[in-house]
């Protein structure tokens, strides 16, 4: 099995809840979807450096910076990326 690194494709899951961000990759997985977790915002908008998804599963309520400034932040500078709210 091929792992996220190694794949054209994946979708980022980014929550602040580990049990979230288990149970959305498990569900991704036994889809045949590659995903790849993120515990923050700024995590995951850091990630964009290297390797961009082809699409955002995004909470919304997280400590620091909050969903609705990261859907701002990809809205500006990364627009045809869909995020799933």
């Amino acid at each position: 099995m091929r792992t996220v690194s190694e794949q054209t494709t994946f979708i980022a899951i980014v929550d602040d809840e580990e049990s979230i961000r288990r149970a959305l990759l498990r569900l991704m997985r036994s889809a045949g979807l590659a995903a790849q977790c993120f515990s923050s915002g700024a995590e995951f908008l850091n990630s964009l450096a290297t390797r961009e998804p082809r699409c955002v599963v995004l909470d919304l309520h997280m400590p620091g910076m909050s969903g609705f400034e990261v859907q701002a932040l990809l809205a500006h500078s990364w627009p045809h990326l869909p995020v799933i709210v």
